[in-house]
């Protein structure tokens, strides 16, 4: 599936818009990436989802370096959710606590930074808190040796930009990655045309500007429709 209907048909479903800085990430073609954000600001979904539409394609192995067990488990859930949200585009052969296998034969693979990369190839590596690594470059090169083969392979870490993330913050500061920084407010709701309009006769100008795209949900304009008839 292409990346923008996939993500018209995500958003859709969800019922919200990905933020500027989502959509960055998610839109990229540069080869290093890094993606950097508070606790709970949205990045596992984000590259949950990065990583399931690479496996739309049949024949497409993606590589998820996960510094948990706790963080596989929640980052698979993410990714059955979003495939069940599919409805059948996409479907799922087998899950176990290393892979999983879809039915056009695409995997996403999970891997500790030990892993054995003989015989294996990628075409795209999302390294998750890159901060409980302690030989980044050496895992840097086995990846890169893994994706020699694909010539649009990417390589992309995503963790939480804090003071002690010295593995973060030292590929933050190399020229070859491109930085991405994603904020709380990680959900843009879609409304209606119709919900647009009523909702700027309700609230004045500047209001309506500063907060419709972002802060207001569905059930909030809900509220706001009742009070004001």
């Amino acid at each position: 599936m292409e990346k923008i209907n996939f993500l018209d048909y995500i958003e859709r479903h969800y019922g919200f818009q990905l933020t500027s800085s989502q959509l960055k990430y998610y839109f990229t073609t540069n080869k290093y990436v890094v993606m950097t954000s508070p606790r709970k600001g949205g990045k596992t979904f984000i590259a949950s989802l990065d990583a399931l539409q690479t496996c739309t394609t049949p024949n497409k192995n993606v590589c998820i370096v996960i510094g948990s067990e706790i963080e596989r488990r929640f980052i698979q859930n993410y990714i059955i959710d979003i495939v069940e949200s599919l409805n059948g585009y996409i479907t799922i052969d087998f899950i176990n606590d290393n892979q999983i296998k879809f039915t056009n034969n695409s995997n996403i693979y999970f891997k500790s930074n030990e892993f054995d990369s003989r015989g294996t190839k990628f075409n795209k590596a999302i390294i998750s808190e890159p901060d409980s690594i302690n030989d980044m470059e050496d895992l840097i090169l086995r990846l890169e040796l893994c994706m020699a083969i694909c010539p649009d392979a990417q390589i992309k870490l995503v963790g939480t930009h804090m003071r002690n993330k010295t593995n973060l913050i030292s590929y933050m500061l190399n020229p070859y990655y491109e930085k991405i920084q994603i904020t709380y407010n990680q959900l843009h709701y879609r409304h209606s045309e119709e919900d647009l309009r009523k909702i700027r006769e309700i609230m004045d100008t500047v209001s309506y500007n500063l907060e419709i795209l972002n802060n207001i949900s569905p059930n909030v304009i809900g509220a706001m429709f009742q009070r004001s008839e």
